[in-house]
């Protein structure tokens, strides 16, 4: 059994805080994600990132439209469907920057057009760059 003195209570959060750390990275260094198989491919008018609102309700008749693979019996699958208000979708950023590098370095803040410079979290937005592609 090991045991440890601290000076004071912020001694002993410190260490904590830093072995929770620590035990946190080697687990997610050994996390293996499973592929994930599309099922289908959302289709924009918008063919090119920079030209893609950044409010859906400014381009008013904008449409998408979700195409199922082949495999997937979508009149089934999407029964009752109307019934509700909304559907999620999760998808991938497949435009992503960030997927490319081999480090893990991504920008935690950014400068929305709208807010004159001010920086933010990148998770108080939408963009796409993130550490990983994955969008909902």
């Amino acid at each position: 059994e090991l045991t440890i003195a601290f000076e004071n209570q912020a001694e002993k959060l410190s260490y904590f805080l830093d072995l929770n750390e620590n035990q946190q990275s080697q687990q997610f260094d050994e996390i293996t994600i499973p592929k994930i198989k599309p099922i289908a491919i959302l289709k924009s008018i918008f063919r090119k990132r920079s030209a893609t609102p950044r409010q859906s309700l400014i381009v008013k008749n904008a449409r998408a439209k979700v195409e199922f693979l082949s495999f997937v019996n979508s009149k089934a699958s999407l029964d009752q469907l109307n019934n509700y208000s909304h559907c999620w979708l999760i998808f991938v950023f497949h435009e992503n920057t960030n997927v490319s590098k081999k480090n893990n370095n991504f920008k935690a803040k950014i400068k929305p057009p709208r807010l004159g410079g001010q920086k933010v979290g990148i998770f108080a937005t939408r963009t796409p760059h993130r550490p990983n592609p994955i969008g909902l």
